[in-house]
């Protein structure tokens, strides 16, 4: 079936209207919310140009930062106090870090060996040669040893692993006349001590040696380490100089916090003074956007009721076009006849009956008995022409002509216009034109029965059936050879 549903756009203004009631109950709800969700919120002041879009307020430590950003003076503390701060963050890590400062002053343990050359197949003229070249190779130990590389090589080496500046203080290396190197260990722990002299021994035989003398024409001889416990008082001065100078820095950064929080109070006291009062700024804030809030809120269940009210009318809405359907199958369309809606009928008694009347008046859309009547005896009167031209053809060969009505049982709106017609078809003594109401023919076997011994079909279409259902009853009556004398259009009023 290649009809179509017509929007009737008096039909879509008219049930809008009607739903009055939908659509207080919309806007009364949406208002709530938005008036709720405007308090809820906090008041924002009025901005001075109303062409920039108001910003939430900055908290006070945004603020300070912007202040410290802007102003000329507050920058030159900020930079003095990211100064201090770096030398402060240099002695703290100093003083977590030496371990030269976590030796007991009571008992520093130190250990002492020394490295001594002795020679492969070297004859010297006399010992004061001998002592000569011991000297030159404790000075190219000594090149090797005062690089980074060495303390590179004692932080990384051993199961202690230790920063590369906190060893400089605790490995003493010097060189004697007599022409051996004498090495000085200490440490907070004899277990770092340990781990330092063995690291430098693994040093000095398996780096410094073989690159000094790729012939391996002298070798060493490292002496036993030899242990001296004494007290050392140098460290509590030192570890007490730095602590108060961290104690200074500190000081002096709150100093300059104290005065940039100075300078930051009279700016906002200057920009109270200037600005308006934040609080009488806040309430025609608030009050603007209490109107918006309204104003939305209306407009919302404007929009949610016309929603609504299209999902519950759609069918009334988008009404079926019957005579397209009878031009497409070649059947008499009968024309229009009211009837009273059953909406109406249980919509009589419920609040504002008079606003309904004023719309069902304002659109046209009042049942007239007297308008449905008569159209109804022009039906009659079609239906009467068409049965006789059917008779005298002799296509009738019962004595009574059986008209079926499908879709009318359990619509007490429909059954009241096929009652006055049946009635109207009774009152003519001299023809005998019975009229039989149907159920569906889609699910109804009883419907099909009478079908098959009724003499002919009687449609009855309303803007509130489904196509499917008018397409069904066409299909029925070619399926079991039942001509369709005529279609009625129903109109619901009000």
């Amino acid at each position: 079936m290649e009809s179509v549903r017509i929007l009737d756009l008096k039909r879509v203004l008219f049930y809008y209207f009607l739903s009055w009631r939908i659509s207080l109950l919309c806007i009364f709800i949406c208002v709530a919310l938005a008036i709720g969700l405007v308090y809820l919120r906090p008041a924002k002041s009025q901005a001075v140009d109303e062409s920039v879009v108001e910003q939430e307020e900055p908290s006070p430590a945004e603020k300070r930062a912007q202040f410290v950003a802007e102003n000329a003076e507050a920058k030159v503390w900020a930079a003095e106090i990211a100064k201090l701060e770096g030398e402060k963050a240099l002695l703290e890590s100093e003083l977590a870090n030496s371990l030269f400062l976590q030796i007991d002053p009571e008992c520093r343990i130190n250990k002492y060996f020394d490295l001594r050359f002795s020679y492969f197949m070297v004859d010297f003229e006399d010992e004061a040669e001998k002592t000569r070249i011991d000297q030159i190779l404790c000075l190219m130990y000594l090149k090797q040893l005062s690089g980074d590389r060495y303390m590179k090589h004692l932080a990384t080496t051993g199961l202690l692993k230790f920063k590369q500046a906190a060893l400089v203080d605790l490995v003493d290396v010097s060189v004697n006349q007599d022409g051996y190197i004498e090495f000085m260990v200490t440490g907070p722990e004899e277990v770092v001590i340990d781990q330092l002299i063995d690291s430098t021994k693994e040093y000095l035989q398996l780096v410094i040696r073989p690159e000094i003398d790729l012939l391996a024409t002298h070798f060493l001889t490292i002496s036993v380490p030899r242990e001296e416990v004494v007290k050392e008082p140098s460290v509590v001065p030192l570890k007490k100089r730095i602590e108060n100078d961290i104690l200074i820095k500190n000081t002096r950064i709150d100093e300059i916090n104290h005065l940039i929080d100075t300078a930051f109070e009279e700016s906002l006291n200057r920009e109270e003074i200037e600005s308006p009062n934040s609080d009488a700024s806040a309430e025609p804030s608030r009050k603007s956007s209490l109107m918006k809030g309204i104003v939305f809120g209306v407009l919302l269940g404007l929009f949610i009721s016309a929603f609504v009210t299209v999902v519950q009318y759609r069918r009334n809405i988008m009404r079926i076009d019957v005579t397209a359907i009878t031009r497409e199958y070649n059947i008499s369309y009968l024309g229009v006849v009211p009837y009273y809606s059953q909406i109406a009928r249980s919509r009589n008694k419920r609040f504002g009956n008079s606003i309904d009347r004023f719309f069902i008046k304002l659109f046209g859309m009042a049942y007239d008995p007297d308008n449905a009547a008569s159209l109804a005896d022009y039906v009659v009167q079609l239906l009467r022409g068409i049965v006789d031209a059917r008779i005298e053809n002799g296509e009738n060969a019962q004595p009574t002509f059986n008209i079926l009505v499908p879709n009318v049982i359990g619509d007490v709106s429909v059954g009241g216009i096929v009652t006055y017609i049946r009635r109207a078809f009774e009152k003519d003594s001299g023809k005998k034109i019975s009229l039989q109401e149907g159920g569906s023919f889609e699910c109804d076997p009883n419907t099909i029965e009478a079908a098959h011994k009724c003499s002919g079909l009687l449609l009855l279409s309303k803007s509130s059936d489904k196509i499917t259902s008018m397409d069904c009853s066409i299909r029925r009556s070619a399926d079991l050879s039942k001509e369709i004398l005529g279609v009625i259009e129903m109109d619901e009023r009000w």
